[in-house]
């Protein structure tokens, strides 16, 4: 752009210049014949003297005249050409911030769309559908199929390691063991301490340190305070989840 301008200016002085020439040759030829007829003719009359003189003046007024009408023209020209240039500039950073925002939006969309299907991928790969449409880990489904331990994997509800890295599993069951026997034996137990989720309330016990730990004529045991009340988890050996209550006051 800088070129450009020099060039512009250059060129416009050059024409400005061939616009002056004669009035140049005017003036330097009115001088000449006027210093030349002083030189020459000392006696010549007053008013010849003053009309030369005039002549000369009026030359150099024109001259004057026409060095500021150059640099007017010149003036104007570099104006209008650094003008155009601010405006390209302007112009040309405008496309190019929406040119980067479009590429942006663009990238991100596509690397959000990327995530999420690798995302959704992995999930997917990760886990598989219990009993109820239950979300199970799907390694630890592997686990249990490779323990040889006895379990019903359709009626699987939830499925977990216990704070001590033990693998432990939920079935729907039946009225002695399992979910259903939770829910009907301990269903109002839990409803008087305000839980209503009563899986989110296991888990919340399994990833908890318990405070007590035995064994009784049903089998292991663990008990844990949660929010200030004691809960028991009966279990099998084999990490099978037999029922889980709220302790009774006593």
């Amino acid at each position: 752009m800088d070129g450009l301008i020099s060039f512009a200016s250059a060129a416009l002085s050059v024409a400005a210049d061939t616009i002056l020439k004669p009035l140049r040759y005017a003036k330097n030829g009115v001088k000449e014949i006027f210093e030349t007829i002083v030189k020459e003719l000392p006696e010549l009359p007053s008013a010849a003297g003053k009309l030369l003189k005039g002549l000369a003046k009026t030359v150099d007024g024109l001259w004057l005249v026409g060095r500021k009408l150059k640099d007017s023209i010149i003036k104007g020209i570099n104006t209008v050409i650094d003008f155009i240039v601010r405006h390209a500039t302007e112009a040309y950073q405008s496309v190019r911030n929406k040119l980067k925002k479009e590429v942006t939006e663009a990238a991100t969309e596509a690397a959000t769309k990327g995530v999420k299907e690798v995302t959704e991928d992995a999930v997917e790969n990760a886990v598989i559908k219990g009993a109820s449409g239950a979300i199970l880990d799907k390694k630890l489904m592997e686990e249990l199929a490779e323990s040889g331990f006895k379990y019903n994997a359709d009626e699987v509800l939830y499925i977990t390691k216990n704070y001590e890295g033990k693998l432990m599993w939920l079935e729907t069951g039946n009225n002695k063991s399992g979910m259903q026997h939770i829910m009907v034996r301990h269903k109002t137990d839990f409803a008087n301490k305000g839980v209503t989720d009563i899986q989110g309330y296991l888990d919340k016990a399994l990833k908890s340190k318990p405070i007590e730990k035995g064994m009784n004529e049903s089998g292991p045991y663990a008990k844990y305070l949660l929010d200030g009340d004691r809960y028991t988890v009966a279990y099998g050996s084999n990490g099978y989840i037999v029922s889980f209550y709220p302790d009774k006051m006593k």
